[in-house]
């Protein structure tokens, strides 16, 4: 059980290194090499690791364009993009 709470928290490492903004996959991949993992394997980590925080940018995004453009409203449409309409009757 200990082996793999130990490469469970090593995988772990490389995930949350490629997360932060500045090292990214630029630092995690080299740490998870000398961690012990493979190049590949530290890669395919790191990649996945550097996604996490894209959600929550972008989630970000829009809504401080929605308080620096009141009247224009964030609407998903049926294919999933997110497209600012503007509301006309709003606009003064």
């Amino acid at each position: 059980m200990q082996p793999l709470l130990n490469f469970l928290s090593i995988e772990l490492t490389v995930l949350l290194t490629a997360a932060l903004p500045i090292i990214e996959l630029r630092g995690a991949i080299p740490v998870g090499i000398s961690l012990g993992l493979s190049p590949i394997h530290s890669t395919l980590i790191s990649l996945v690791g550097s996604m996490i925080p894209v959600p929550f940018i972008l989630f970000s995004i829009a809504s401080e364009s929605s308080k620096a453009c009141p009247h224009k409203e964030p609407r998903v449409e049926e294919n999933g993009k997110l497209r600012l309409s503007r509301n006309i009757s709003n606009h003064k």
